[in-house]
């Protein structure tokens, strides 16, 4: 086809305007004409909106086989076996820490240090203390000698006494020895140590709060609380699949390692069983105590079996779902079997291709115009 040029365009575009012009012109000299014209416009115009209006928009699914597991979802956090707070239990001044935080250790390694002058002191005393009770109760058993049968009562009293002062000194020297022993903190696995609020040089150390945490990461683990409803579905090496918040595309597949027997009480007051997941290997440590997530227990699974999202499901007195027929809304009544976290199993009521509404609105009502969202 040949170019038009500009000149053939604006003569066409003249011809258009011309017979626009003209046919008004007759429409103004018949008055009748022109109404009529305009309300044959406007009543195509009004149904067609109607054709085209909708009630609501949703998006959809289309029913489908496929594999479905079934499943029981608890939350937990990441904990490890070997876990230990560690802590001085003398009370003294850190004078020396030795260790970076989040720093790899061997067992045995030396993490920190107290002040040892005043520990040191009493161990001297008491050490001293010692020798001078054993010396006064060797001096008693030297008078008592050959006394087995004859000993009188005041030189019993007197032995008695000696041997109990000798007897708290000792007691009070093993204390001191101790204490200065304990002066020197060790790590009693091999482990990652971490501070405390009371990791300073300088703080006063306490038994009564700890001063490091250590643990391993090679042990870690996930730990889930489960309902007592729920409990007696699992077992030991139950497939799991863990998704942990600080990962939200990754899934750990796992199996459960134990179930704890005595319950606990939840947060809500409810009752739950502590469950343990074996977590995967742990290189660069990226897996970190106390990382929180969530665990899917596989409880059955079944392959190619017609399924629906669980936000699809309406449910009144019975199980109640939405398709769209021909553009509209038609309600279904279905009979359900497993469901996983996102999927139900629809045993009866639909059929493989069939479209359902998902998350239908409350005042949904049949032969409602529905526009799909894509």
């Amino acid at each position: 086809m040949e170019a038009v040029s500009g000149t053939h365009k604006r003569i066409y575009n003249n011809k258009v305007l011309s017979k626009i012009h003209h046919l008004l012109k007759r429409l103004t000299k018949n008055p009748k004409k022109l109404i009529f014209l305009l309300l044959v416009t406007l009543l195509a115009f009004t149904g067609f909106r109607k054709l085209t209006k909708f009630d609501f928009e949703s998006e959809v699914y289309v029913v489908k086989p496929q594999l479905l597991k079934e499943s029981i979802t608890a939350s937990g956090s990441v904990s490890a076996e070997k876990l230990a707070e560690l802590t001085f239990l003398a009370s003294e001044n850190i004078s020396e820490i030795l260790v970076e935080d989040g720093q790899e250790v061997k067992k045995g390694d030396i993490i920190a240090r107290l002040n040892t002058v005043s520990l040191y002191q009493s161990y001297l005393q008491a050490e001293a203390d010692l020798r001078d009770k054993q010396a006064t109760l060797d001096r008693v058993y030297d008078d008592l000698k050959g006394k087995d049968e004859t000993e009188t009562f005041p030189e019993k009293e007197t032995r008695i006494s000696a041997e109990t002062n000798k007897d708290k000194a000792y007691r009070a020297f093993v204390i001191a020895e101790k204490n200065l022993g304990n002066a020197t903190l060790r790590a009693p696995f091999d482990g990652v140590v971490n501070y405390t609020e009371k990791t300073s040089v300088g703080k006063l150390s306490s038994a009564a709060s700890p001063t490091f945490i250590i643990v391993d990461p090679k042990t870690i683990y996930f730990e889930a609380e489960v309902n007592e409803l729920d409990i007696t579905k699992l077992k030991k090496g139950t497939n799991t699949e863990i998704i942990l918040d600080a990962f939200p595309d990754k899934t750990f597949s796992q199996e459960v390692k134990s179930i704890n027997f005595i319950s606990s009480t939840t947060s809500t007051g409810g009752t739950a069983y502590k469950v343990k997941i074996s977590l995967p290997e742990n290189p660069g440590n990226i897996i970190r105590i106390g990382m929180n997530g969530d665990a899917e227990f596989i409880t059955a699974e079944r392959d190619g079996v017609l399924t629906i999202p669980q936000s699809a499901l309406f449910e009144d007195e019975e199980n109640i779902v939405w398709v769209i027929e021909k553009g509209r809304a038609v309600s279904k009544i279905v009979e359900t079997g497993i469901s996983s976290i996102d999927h139900i199993e629809v045993i009866g009521g639909l059929s493989e291709g069939e479209t359902v509404i998902l998350n239908p609105p409350f005042d949904i009502k049949k032969g409602s115009r529905v526009k799909i969202l894509h």
